[in-house]
């Protein structure tokens, strides 16, 4: 087949679809050979979504986002009538649609002339006591969603047509639209458990690498915590979130109490922090917790927490001075503005 007789089956194609073919010249496409079939798309600077390929007399027409030269070409082998308009073709629609429906459901497909999306939009109509209700079928919710347009238009490009179908034929291009749009964007791939472990593990390990962190820091007392009243140890499974502001750790003192951690290798990444006036301090898994007091600070209750360690050469801590940083720090926050909660239940929990 030479590139002439490749540019008649595709103008007899276009033909067949109603499409203009007085300009459609060797001269108004860009003509590329494609194994044993021709590639074409359009010359003289003119933008389409839409390549067409041709083999022997069968044309094959397809988005190159979507489908590769590859794909299409393997389609143009062995699916040559990919889901088109029904024979007889529909009814076309030249105007609104007609007021004298009968009850019912009616389904329309809106083809583009020439073709710029993946296919025909599908529309269905739901007649009761002669109001209608229209809906379009949406790719990317997967259902029918409510439509404001069911109307013929012309573009400076072309003009979009509406076709009365089948309920056969407008399910067979609704599943073709699906179909395409999941080709097009397929779902990311869930992380297998051994990423997800690498993973963690990546992360653990870079947070090692900040520099320890020592002071005092907060987390928000929840309604069912344990620590500090049925257990007074606790040897962190997970990682530990604080704040070294008690608003923000207690959310505005919403929470029924707090604790009031004295740390000495916590780990202060607020310079890295989608939020740095979190002013977030974490503790790593494995991390011994031990409670040395319980205070109330103008009514509202703290336990006083240490970092710990199991052997017995925990150094001792100054408790006055302790319980006097915690007071000051609660009197300061309980006395300051509201802080703003952009990570709500962050910093509220057990300790465990």
């Amino acid at each position: 087949m030479t590139e002439v007789e490749a540019l008649a089956t595709l103008n007899a194609w276009f033909a067949s679809h109603e499409s203009d073919v007085s300009n459609s010249t060797l001269d108004a496409w860009n003509i590329w050979p494609y194994r044993d079939a021709w590639g074409f798309t359009p010359g003289g600077g003119q933008r389409t979504n839409r390549l067409y390929m041709v083999r022997d007399l069968t044309v094959v027409s397809y988005a190159p986002t979507s489908e590769t030269d590859e794909e299409a070409y393997a389609r143009l082998r062995t699916d040559p009538n990919p889901p088109g308009l029904a024979e007889p073709k529909p009814i076309l629609i030249s105007g609104a649609l007609p007021d004298d429906l009968e009850d019912g459901i009616v389904y329309y497909l809106e083809q583009g002339t020439p073709s710029f999306d993946l296919s025909a939009m599908v529309y269905r109509v739901t007649i009761t006591d002669g109001l209608r209700h229209v809906t379009h079928w949406d790719v990317q919710s997967e259902r029918w969603v409510p439509s404001r347009r069911l109307i013929p238009y012309g573009t400076g490009r072309g003009e979009n047509r509406l076709y009365s179908a089948t309920p056969q034929e407008a399910e067979r291009w609704r599943q073709h639209r699906q179909s395409l749009w999941a080709k097009a964007n397929p779902p990311a791939a869930a992380p297998t458990a051994d990423e997800g472990t690498q993973r963690i593990d990546a992360f653990l390990k870079e947070l090692r690498s900040f520099p320890g962190w020592s002071g005092i820091s907060f987390r928000g007392m929840s309604a069912d915590a344990e620590f500090g009243w049925t257990a007074n140890v606790a040897v962190s499974r997970g990682l530990v979130a604080t704040s070294r502001d008690s608003r923000v750790a207690t959310e505005n003192f919403s929470t029924p109490g707090v604790y009031a951690i004295l740390g000495t290798d916590g780990r202060g990444i607020e310079s890295v922090s989608r939020y740095p006036k979190e002013f977030e301090v974490l503790f790593l898994p494995g991390t011994t917790f031990a409670v040395t007091d319980r205070i109330e600070v103008d009514g509202y209750p703290v336990t006083l927490v240490r970092q710990a360690k199991l052997s017995a050469d925990t150094p001792p801590i100054d408790i006055a001075d302790f319980t006097t940083r915690t007071r000051n720090a609660i009197l300061d926050g309980r006395g300051g503005s509201q802080a703003a909660i952009t990570s709500r239940g962050k910093y509220v929990g057990d300790i465990d």
